[in-house]
């Protein structure tokens, strides 16, 4: 049974216009946190349980908007934390507050074409360009982690820090689909193209054709006036919960004969009540207690 309908940014550019989701179990939540690793992997197949779809071929913008809303069906709107001021000097705490309700989210406009061939002006090279896709996310991953891992040096490995941002710009072109053609790729960015090609064709594209919600808050700290713009990770951390909480709950929940399978299957909304119910009783129970207690010291 699914909670909630949602228009996609994409708009339909790559397939559905609109996403069923469901409410996530408590065993959804805990067998992504229990992955433990914050993999882009790991955060597809969550969120791939959660809908009535595969989400593979989507912009990534499309994923995190969906993100965006289970996490609005795990509990409110608001996201909310707190950092030190980095300025020297200042020890004041930063406060942050982001309503999901409220944050902007980029559509894709009604003339966008999805597999759009380019000319770069200056290079006259031809490519079919493509937004950053669900699929082409996690190849982008296994990428990044294939260099990380190697014991040996790689044809790119001299790019260093840089090596993320081309290899996400490479994974835009239709024909990158193994590491190999992302090497080759690279290799027509950094060769094949003048920096004005760049700039006018792959980083209007990039900045030009934005797709789901902006998770970005901006907060100033009240003691210097220093301002910051923090971006909202989209990760395990983004629900507000932990493997420690929620079996801490589940003791508490066990002295009411709440066994940890059907545990499993309550919404956190529905254990949040749980909880709830089970202070207001013990609060009775111990109230009575006492009226009783009461009671018979008086007849002593």
């Amino acid at each position: 049974m699914y909670n909630i309908k949602i228009s996609l940014p994409s708009r339909g550019k790559y397939g559905a216009t609109y996403v069923k989701i469901r409410r996530p179990k408590l065993m959804d939540i805990l067998d992504y946190l229990q992955s433990g690793d914050n993999s882009v992997i790991s955060k597809n197949v969550f969120v791939e349980k959660l809908c009535d779809t595969n989400i593979k071929s989507y912009p990534i913008g499309d994923r995190e908007f969906i993100f965006a809303n289970i996490r609005s069906l795990v509990g409110d709107s608001i996201l909310s934390g707190t950092f030190p001021c980095e300025k020297e000097g200042c020890k004041d705490t930063i406060v942050y507050i982001l309503d999901l309700k409220k944050c902007k989210v980029n559509q894709l406009p009604e003339d966008f074409i999805s597999n759009y061939e380019v000319e770069f002006p200056f290079s006259k090279e031809k490519k079919i360009l493509n937004l950053l896709t669900v699929e082409k996310e996690e190849l982008l991953e296994s990428y990044i982690s294939y260099y990380e891992t190697a014991e040996t040096e790689l044809i790119h490995s001299s790019i260093g820090d840089n090596l993320y941002e081309l290899a996400r710009y490479a994974c835009m072109f239709s024909d990158s689909v193994t590491i190999k053609d992302i090497d080759d790729n690279i290799t027509f960015l950094t060769e094949k193209l003048t920096w004005d090609d760049f700039l006018q064709v792959m980083m209007a594209y990039d900045i030009g054709f934005q797709c789901g919600p902006e998770l970005v808050v901006t907060s100033k700290c009240d003691t210097c006036g220093a301002l910051y713009n923090i971006q909202i990770k989209t990760d395990s951390s983004f629900f507000g919960l932990s493997i420690e909480g929620l079996i801490r709950k589940h003791k508490f929940l066990a002295k009411a004969n709440i066994g940890f399978k059907d545990f499993l299957e309550y919404s956190v909304p529905l254990m949040n009540k749980a909880v709830e119910d089970e202070v207001e009783r013990i609060k009775e129970h111990n109230e009575s207690v006492r009226r009783q207690t009461s009671k018979t010291r008086k007849k002593r």
